[in-house]
């Protein structure tokens, strides 16, 4: 008689384990490598992760140097996560928004629409979190100067600066850290609404994230342009208001643009000119250009952007064309925040100081320019577009459409 009860109960528990590792499976959010370039590796394979390759909550990915993984999630959400950059995915779990950090570095990633307004994900760093119902947004972390940066391409996210103890939380209780983040984020009302277009940072010595402002469009239309995500996104259709930008002036000036390795926003001077009908910020002088083919920000010949929001002069190559093209000083044409005040004080000082003179093209100098504001020269397999008086916006061409309301 007691053998017999020992067999039932054994075989009961047996019944559970399987019934409980079933749910478990059809409960967990799991994601495919569908892309993968250079090195990239896992904290749970770190021989390296190959195309085709499962991951899983609980795993952290690491790129490498000139490398990129794109995984597509079960949930039908799908992330890219740029070079030098590190991903922990802390919860993934059906009917619940998914918690992922960004250690460091760069992601994008796309969630669809839902039937819901509940949130779908929340990514977070050491000083923000962002929350995600359906949408297609960049976000940007530097562990050294502890600056987290949001751009969203389509839809809107919600954006808050995080308190440090939120962190210690998160350890404590990894499971309970999502539903701490979306109530935060439902109920703060100091959280940040980022539309298509704009930028918002959070700052590890400020209490509040700034106002979102426009990033520069040229800068915009190339990162979307040359995105992974953007079929999944928009296929290919970009909508972007061109209503003059509000700002009053304690927030970031519109018309800067974001360096995704500091993760820092490079804002033209005080000096500098503002568009009437769009409230952008055109420099007088060289602080910076987009790469066509990447969007990333590219500092000016002969220097280097700092994790600290300095301009650095860089040795000159073997064929001494840094040194020999250096451009002028950018710390005096350019704002560059990190949120510690003494250094932001003494920003907006050198802000002030007159820039450097630069010649504007006059009318007729070239077509689609607008007289008296600076132009982008026209490149051999690029449209000119005229952008609203903001100057000119150069995009290959098959690559993208706008539509400009």
């Amino acid at each position: 008689m007691i053998i017999r009860l020992f067999i039932t109960i054994a075989i009961l528990m047996g019944a559970f384990c399987t019934l409980s590792l079933g749910l478990g499976a059809e409960t967990a959010i799991t994601g495919k490598i569908i892309m993968l370039k250079g090195t990239v590796t896992s904290n749970k394979r770190p021989a390296g992760l190959q195309k085709g390759d499962v991951v899983q909550e609980g795993e952290t990915i690491t790129t490498g140097a000139s490398s990129l993984v794109k995984i597509e999630f079960s949930n039908s959400s799908t992330i890219f996560v740029g070079p030098d950059s590190s991903m922990q995915l802390d919860k993934l779990e059906k009917g619940k928004a998914n918690v992922i950090s960004l250690l460091k570095g760069q992601l994008q990633s796309h969630y669809a629409k839902g039937e819901n307004t509940d949130y779908k994900a929340v990514v977070k760093t050491k000083t923000a979190a962002l929350g995600v119902r359906g949408t297609h947004f960049l976000m940007a972390y530097n562990p050294e100067n502890k600056v987290s940066s949001a751009v969203t391409f389509s839809g809107h996210v919600s954006f808050m600066k995080t308190p440090d103890r939120w962190n210690d939380l998160c350890a404590q209780n990894p499971g309970k850290c999502g539903d701490l983040m979306v109530k935060a984020l439902d109920n703060n009302t100091l959280a940040k609404v980022i539309n298509e277009g704009q930028l918002s940072q959070a700052f590890a010595n400020k209490k509040t994230a700034t106002l979102p402002t426009q990033i520069n469009r040229v800068q915009f239309f190339s990162l979307l342009a040359n995105s992974p995500l953007q079929e999944e996104s928009q296929d290919g259709k970009t909508k972007l208001a061109s209503g003059k930008v509000e700002n009053d002036g304690t927030g970031p000036k519109p018309g800067g643009m974001l360096d995704l390795k500091t993760a820092l926003y490079v804002e033209p001077s005080g000096q500098a000119i503002q568009d009437p009908k769009t409230g952008h910020y055109l420099p007088l002088g060289d602080i910076g250009q987009v790469d066509m083919k990447s969007g990333e920000y590219k500092a000016p010949p002969g220097w280097e952007l700092k994790p600290s929001g300095q301009f650095e002069a860089v040795a000159p190559d073997k064929s001494g064309a840094a040194g020999a093209t250096r451009a002028a000083d950018p710390n005096r044409l350019a704002l560059v925040r990190t949120g510690d005040a003494a250094t932001d004080r003494a920003a907006d000082a050198v802000g002030a100081k007159p820039p450097l003179g630069r010649v504007l093209p006059t009318e007729g100098a070239m077509p689609g320019c607008t007289p008296g504001l600076p132009c982008i020269p026209k490149a051999p397999g690029e449209d000119l577009i005229n952008n609203g008086g903001l100057g000119t916006i150069l995009l290959p061409r098959a690559r993208i459409k706008i539509i400009v309301e």
